[in-house]
């Protein structure tokens, strides 16, 4: 089943992002009137639509129990609702919001930047990645 969103509202919340945090704030509540749920729903759909239209570059990286087929790897893993992202998800879904994404490895041997070339100074989430979860970290 094919999803259609549309992503002005998505995007004119991010937009807003970049204002700070009081305009973030206001705007935030009436994007999720629906609730964190539909927030979230929102975001796997939009991270769909981005995966389909990047389908060529998306596909050779899906896991083996999807091999070639997105619109399966879409069902079973990015619009469940109970599946974590992964790294995949993560580097797309980066691409949507105007601020970047940097995970550490538990390890602590490397940290990846999303998307590609994020100056060391620019706004970003951070994530820790254990193996098969991610977790948010949050500044002191």
């Amino acid at each position: 089943m094919r999803h259609r969103v549309d992503l002005v509202p998505l995007f004119a919340l991010f937009q807003t992002a970049r204002d700070g945090p009081a305009a973030l704030s206001a705007a935030l509540p009436a994007f999720i009137q629906g609730g964190l749920y539909d927030a979230i729903k929102f975001l796997r759909l939009a991270l769909a639509d981005r995966l389909r239209a990047h389908a060529d570059d998306v596909t050779p990286f899906l896991p083996d129990a999807y091999a070639g087929d997105l619109e399966g790897f879409l069902e079973g893993e990015v619009l469940r609702m109970d599946v974590s992202a992964d790294s995949l998800q993560i580097y797309h879904l980066s691409a949507l919001f105007p601020f970047g994404v940097r995970v550490t490895r538990v390890d602590g041997l490397r940290e990846e930047s999303f998307p590609d070339g994020l100056a060391p100074d620019a706004p970003a989430v951070r994530l820790l990645h254990t193996p098969g979860h991610f977790e948010l970290l949050y500044a002191r």
